[in-house]
């Protein structure tokens, strides 16, 4: 039960981190380009 509980955890973590990075990275990338264009 325990294991399971961690399991889970662990999937909601990674997936918190993704939202996180994705928009970041893109708000970089975003950013770089106005930098270079702008």
């Amino acid at each position: 039960m325990m294991e399971d509980k961690k399991e889970n955890s662990q999937k909601w973590v990674r997936g918190i981190t993704y939202l996180w990075a994705f928009p970041m990275g893109f708000i970089i990338i975003l950013a770089m380009l106005f930098h270079l264009f702008g």
